[in-house]
């Protein structure tokens, strides 16, 4: 998986655990931007906090990625900020 400076990656699960520590790590590459998501909304702002802000692109959307709606609305949400996303990890 090659990142580029227009690489958008998208990451469910990024409230705490593996999904916190990847967002943490892709916010810190030279990306273009990232999106998360999370059912735990107070773990998902803690991770937000966690990414520098100034160097990326952050979208950040409570999602129950059980709940087909959810997810929708979260993809309509990173098109429409982002136009597409390059890379996803769930």
């Amino acid at each position: 998986m090659s990142l580029t400076n227009k690489s958008i990656v998208v990451i469910t699960g990024a409230g705490s655990g593996i999904g916190r520590a990847l967002a943490i790590q892709f916010a810190n590459e030279d990306i273009a931007g990232i999106a998360i998501c999370d059912v735990n909304e107070r773990g998902l702002n803690e991770t937000a906090e966690m990414i520098n802000f100034d160097d990326i692109e952050v979208l950040t959307s409570k999602v129950d990625v059980s709940n087909r709606e959810d997810i929708q609305r979260f993809a309509d949400e990173i098109i429409t900020k982002f136009g597409r996303a390059t890379h996803l990890i769930n």
